[in-house]
Formats: C-alpha cells, structure tokens, sequence
C-alpha cells in the first residue's frame, strides 16, 4: 500500500503504510520484508526532499544483508538519485 499511496502522490498515506509495514516486518523478522520496507521509505523521503533521511533508510536497507536482482536495483536507484541531487556526480 505505501508503493501505491507513493506513485498516487499520497505522501501521508505513503509515510503511514510505509511506517506500519516497517513495524510489522520487524516483528516477524523477515529481512528481505524489512530491506523492501526501509526501501519504500527512503523512496519516500527523498520524493519529499529529505535526502538525509531517504539515505539514512536506504542504507539501512542495504544493511540488512545480501540482496540482488531488482530490490538490490532499485536500492542503489534511488542512492544515485540522492547523490545527483545533491550534485554529487562523483559518488
């Protein structure tokens, strides 16, 4: 639901469905629900302009073990979109 409530533009529903899937994932300890969490968030706040936050999150994604394929894309997507906005061209 965060995803959808993201790309619908509803950044309050995105934060509210984002934050309770993040608790949840958490509580059953899934890491690679945990990673897609923290993921959704980041891609969140960095639509929002909070580039701190967006990177502090998608880091913490990234932490929460090996990934590949798509989520592990997406991932390093949106720390390069971070990076260009902050016009840094070179990380």
């Amino acid at each position: 639901l965060a995803a959808i409530a993201l790309v619908s533009s509803d950044f309050h529903a995105a934060h509210e469905h984002g934050s309770m899937a993040l608790v949840l994932s958490r509580r059953c300890g899934s890491a690679s629900l945990i990673r897609s969490s923290l993921g959704n968030l980041g891609q969140l706040q960095f639509t929002v302009g909070d580039l701190d936050s967006s990177v502090a999150l998608l880091n913490e994604a990234v932490d929460c073990g090996p990934t590949v394929g798509e989520a592990y894309a997406g991932l390093l997507e949106t720390m390069a979109r971070v990076q260009l906005a902050r016009g840094r061209v070179d990380e």
